[in-house]
């Protein structure tokens, strides 16, 4: 009796255990699955810089197979919120989180990992059809201080909640500005649309998307030119390029950031590396827009009395 008893209940007991080194496996593998160069990874992206962050994920993911970066595009504000509510743990932004928005990560114990990796441009682009070929940042400021009309027709942003508009204000100086004259689409692809078959408009988007907008919009491209801006410190106009950037003479330039608030060591860390670290810097400097660090180039250098026979 006994010993039926002892049997039944060590027979009783197997699923348990079976439950729990199972469990145990699972949580292995898990961990297994997850770091630097393995997993996946939900990346929510300010719109104005996807194209350069899709080439980015492009060469992470075909050298490091075993990752999965999943990008979510939205407007800046929609992509602070959605960051916020830990839709995802790692963001590509134009700015870094105010204190009261990086204190619900603090409060949580998590230290935020934060690297400017690029320097982008705003540029105002137009019709080809209209001989303008600058622009005056006064009158934008007067459009948006609701001062005057917009002497090029209507000014295009890509979202009301888009970082190409509060980055305007900051320029300006401006808490608030007149919807008079302006007009917000979705996308910055909308914008270059819009501005192709409307000449009686200026758009606004950053140079990342004229730069990479590539085959999928060459058909806007070809209708459309970039203005050259008004530097208000020498007078002079430029328009925005690598060079313009790097000497600081273009006048509406703005950091990319790479946001990771993982609690862990995870593919966020890895991808952030890849960005910020040489391959990645090289992409950013063959993209057209300038890198936060400028790669090195070897050369090697012969002794022509070596070669000489």
């Amino acid at each position: 009796m006994r010993y039926s008893l002892f049997v039944l209940c060590a027979l009783a007991s197997v699923p348990f255990f079976s439950a729990c080194k199972d469990a145990k496996n699972k949580s292995e593998t898990k961990s297994a699955q997850q770091d630097i160069i393995r997993g996946k990874l939900r990346v929510v992206v300010d719109e104005s810089v996807l194209p350069i962050m899709s080439d980015q994920v492009t060469v992470f993911e075909s050298s490091y197979t075993n990752s999965e970066i999943e990008l979510v595009s939205l407007p800046e504000i929609k992509a602070i919120n959605y960051l916020l509510k830990d839709s995802a743990n790692t963001a590509v932004l134009t700015r870094k989180l105010s204190t009261q928005e990086e204190a619900y990560f603090l409060s949580r114990q998590i230290t935020p990992r934060i690297y400017q990796f690029a320097t982008d441009a705003l540029v105002f682009i137009k019709n080809n059809a209209q001989p303008d070929t600058s622009l005056h940042l006064q009158s934008v400021k007067d459009l948006l201080s609701g001062k005057n009309s917009f002497e090029h027709g209507k000014l295009v942003l890509d979202n009301a909640n888009g970082a190409n508009l509060r980055l305007l204000k900051e320029h300006f100086k401006l808490d608030s500005v007149s919807s008079a004259g302006l007009a917000a689409v979705k996308t910055s692809e909308e914008v270059l649309r819009y501005i192709s078959e409307n000449p009686a408009a200026v758009g606004v988007v950053s140079l990342t998307w004229i730069l990479q907008a590539g085959k999928k919009n060459a058909q806007y491209l070809d209708k459309i030119r970039t203005l050259s801006i008004q530097n208000e410190q020498d007078g002079k106009f430029y328009k925005a390029n690598q060079t313009t950037i790097a000497l600081n003479k273009y006048p509406l330039l703005h950091p990319l950031y790479i946001l990771n608030y993982q609690a862990s060591q995870g593919l966020g860390v890895g991808f952030s590396s890849f960005v910020t670290g040489e391959r990645g810097q090289r992409m950013i400097l063959k993209a057209g827009i300038l890198p936060q660090t400028i790669p090195g180039r070897e050369i090697i250098i012969r002794d022509e009395e070596s070669i000489i026979k």
